[in-house]
Order: structure tokens, then sequence, then C-alpha cells
């Protein structure tokens, strides 16, 4: 049964290629990759064109994959106050996306190989 895949999704990875034990090694800790929804480019273009700061939030929820590896599942979302049409109003968290990213992960353990 084919699973759902998101579009406003993304994860870490640790770099592979990073030598933690050299102080000068300049290579980023963590890899990899975001997918924006429409609703969160619409709102990127519209705050470009207003000349606004381009500013997406992102939660991130830790998880460790069937081969032991460590990765952060993300959400990228348009930014809390700008949804509700106010300023500094805390964010919050959609409280479904850690059920929602379980289930996603449970559904793709094939993307543990990802050679980062």
């Amino acid at each position: 049964m084919p699973t759902k895949q998101y579009e406003d999704f993304g994860k870490l990875f640790r770099n592979e290629r990073k030598d933690v034990n050299d102080p000068n090694d300049k290579k980023p800790l963590l890899q990899g990759y975001v997918n924006l929804n429409a609703e969160i480019l619409d709102y990127l273009v519209t705050a470009a064109e207003a000349g606004q700061e381009l500013r997406v939030e992102v939660a991130a929820w830790k998880f460790v994959s069937k081969a032991g590896k460590t990765f952060y599942s993300l959400i990228p979302q348009v930014p809390y106050a700008v949804k509700q049409g106010t300023n500094g109003v805390p964010h919050r968290i959609d409280r479904n996306a850690s059920k929602r990213l379980q289930e996603h992960h449970a559904a793709n353990e094939a993307d543990d190989d990802i050679p980062f």
C-alpha cells in the first residue's frame, strides 16, 4: 500500500564526511533537505515582494532508524504570527505532527540508506 508523502517535510542526518575530532574541519555537522509546500512558497513570494524578512519556522523531532542511525524529522511552516495576522504571538506546534511523522517513518524505513 503506498504511503502518503508530505509536501512540507524534511530530514537532517549526521554528516558522515565530518571529522568531529578535527577542530579545523569546517564541514557541517548535519546535512539534509526540506520540501516546501505551496502555502509556504506563496508566503515567501509575498514577503519578498513586500521587502520583508523571509523566515520559515521549523519544528524538529529526533528519531532513531531501524538501522540505529539518529536523524531529525523537520516540518517547515509559515510563522504562526503571520497565519494569525498578529505579531508577538507565541508559536504553536501542530499537535498532530509528531504522530504524523512517526507513521511516515514507520512506513518509509527505506530512507535509512541516504548517503550523508
